[in-house]
């Protein structure tokens, strides 16, 4: 597009606005099915589990496990909460 519409062009808002013109014009069925999507269906994510920290004397540290650390936990027959503490005895190693 550099010799047709010159430098000054490229990267202006007006460029990208043509891009996304060609695009949709070439690729109608993706811009409709996504449009539809998500006017239908909003997603909604699973919050994530939220644990306290074991200890507070460097200031409050919330630890966020993964769905394996739950699914290990259970495994082990431990709460979230204790699977926390145990995690950060590691990390103070």
């Amino acid at each position: 597009m550099e010799d047709k519409f010159g430098k000054s062009f490229v990267g202006t808002d007006e460029y990208f606005k043509r891009i996304d013109q060609e695009v949709q014009r070439r690729f109608p069925e993706e811009f409709t099915s996504r449009q539809t999507n998500v006017e239908d269906k909003p997603q909604r994510t699973k919050p994530s589990n939220v644990v306290a920290p074991a200890k507070r004397s460097t200031g409050p540290k919330k630890i966020v496990l993964t769905k394996t650390q739950v699914a290990l936990a259970k495994k082990f027959g431990l709460t979230p909460e204790q699977y926390a503490k145990e995690q950060l005895k590691l990390e103070a190693r």
